[in-house]
């Protein structure tokens, strides 16, 4: 997120450097100034990349994960779906291409980090009626 990796690579750093943020990140999880030299590591024996990432893209992925598949992940997880974004857009990934990307956290780790994606809900009963009644007053879901 911060972007040390991408500058350890760049530069052929041995260690990944300190890189500073004007602010924190909403991927709280890898919000560090600097990564691992684990990671920069498994990155050069994979002849792998590093894309540093603004909290908008990661937003946008992951709404968009949610909005798709139904998948609600962390901000931290959904990383890798903006980073594959931006492989695309830029060409370094192909259509033709298959792409492997774990998520391993629910949105719900991190619940307050992130905009609410849908409109506000009231407080209900949790039984099946106040569900089929929470679904037709947020949504119109007539269940």
């Amino acid at each position: 997120v911060s972007g040390s990796l991408t500058a350890a690579l760049a530069g052929r750093e041995a260690m990944p450097p300190t890189v500073a943020r004007n602010a924190g990140s909403i991927a709280v999880s890898i919000d560090m100034p600097r990564s691992t030299r684990q990671a920069l590591e498994a990155l050069r024996r994979t002849n792998g990349l590093a894309v540093t990432l603004e909290d908008a893209a990661i937003l946008e992925a992951q709404s968009r994960l949610a909005q798709t598949t139904g998948l609600f992940v962390e901000a931290a997880s959904a990383t890798v779906f903006a980073a594959i974004d931006r492989l695309r857009n830029t060409g370094t990934i192909t259509g033709d291409q298959s792409v492997v990307a774990i998520a391993t956290s629910s949105g719900l780790k991190d619940i307050g980090v992130v905009p609410s994606p849908g409109p506000p809900t009231s407080p209900t009963n949790p039984d099946l009626e106040g569900l089929a009644r929470a679904l037709k007053d947020a949504y119109g879901f007539d269940v």
